[in-house]
């Protein structure tokens, strides 16, 4: 049996190859002065600046901070149940019991 990687793709997954976006390696920007073994964080954080600066990345008017709570293990599993974005869900399940005066804000 030949495994023809071309004759398994749909018709579908063909379109959306030939109509994907086309990019060149030069479209990458380039990371300065970065030597093998340097931290990555180097080139993430230049890379985060070249964002930035060009304004493919917009600052959000009210950022999210990472924080750590304790909650008990069943309702963290039956969040984490939900699926992708339970992290996000819980977010909103707070936010919107403070704007409900559910969740007193000191």
């Amino acid at each position: 049996m030949e495994n023809n990687k071309k004759s398994q793709m749909t018709p579908e997954i063909r379109a959306m190859i030939k109509n994907a976006p086309k990019f060149s390696v030069e479209d990458i920007p380039e990371l300065k002065d970065f030597k093998p073994g340097e931290p990555v964080a180097r080139g993430f954080a230049q890379f985060k600046e070249y964002m930035n600066k060009n304004g493919d990345r917009s600052k959000s008017a009210d950022p999210r901070v990472s924080v750590s709570i304790r909650i008990p293990l069943s309702y963290a599993e039956r969040l984490r149940a939900t699926g992708r974005g339970w992290q996000t869900r819980m977010s909103e399940y707070i936010v919107n019991g403070v704007n409900h005066g559910e969740l007193l804000a000191p």
